[in-house]
């Protein structure tokens, strides 16, 4: 079967089967991107897509393709999955700007009762990230992630933590003036938190 021919996502998954190798699966689907096709078959041929991207390591790339499932996603629950799922990839990959926004669309259109949940699921994902730099040595990623975070409408007492960890990372790094800078914020920070927002929700 061509790839002018497959019209549905039996004709995609039966025609992906066939393909001898996991170079081979990946470039049909590359392939197969470049044609008009049903929204759903290019969803399922954009998620696969993201996925063997995720095993070669090119989290930026897959995130992308996750976005494009997303905004070709008719539903408020698919858009939010794909969504999330590009997020917290270009978090991977230290493109916090894309990550931002990628998750700023997983806040406004979840419901209003499930708000709360992803804001904390999105928050859970930077702190992973964070430890998973500085376990990996990078340090410069996990102070840049840090300081993502401090914009977030966390407790007092969560904030003072993260101003502790990062002053730590900047001593680590050789920036005391920096570590001393973060020390003398963490004593306003009480009156800093007043009135913040979640900056997903604009």
């Amino acid at each position: 079967m061509s790839i002018k021919d497959i019209a549905t996502k039996d004709d995609f998954f039966n025609e992906l089967r066939n393909q001898p190798s996991e170079v081979k699966k990946q470039e049909f689907i590359e392939n197969l991107l470049k044609v008009n096709m049903r929204g759903d078959v290019r969803i399922a041929a954009l998620s696969l897509l993201a996925e063997f991207y995720i095993k070669r390591g090119w989290f930026g790339l897959a995130a992308r393709q996750y976005t494009n499932a997303a905004d070709l996603s008719n539903t408020f629950n698919e858009k939010i999955d794909y969504y999330f799922r590009a997020g917290s990839l270009y978090l991977t990959g230290a493109e916090f700007m894309d990550a931002d926004n990628s998750f700023k669309k997983v806040v406004v259109l979840s419901a209003t009762k499930d708000k709360e949940r992803m804001k904390n699921n999105i928050i859970s994902l930077y702190r992973q990230n964070v430890e998973n730099y500085e376990r990996t040595r990078q340090y410069t990623k996990a102070i840049a992630m840090l300081n993502r975070m401090f914009f977030f409408n966390l407790p007092v007492q969560e904030s003072n933590v993260l101003y502790d960890r990062l002053a730590s990372l900047y001593d680590r790094v050789g920036q005391p003036v920096e570590a001393n800078r973060v020390r003398n914020l963490k004593a306003r920070e009480t009156e800093r938190q007043k009135g913040k927002q979640f900056p997903f929700e604009d």
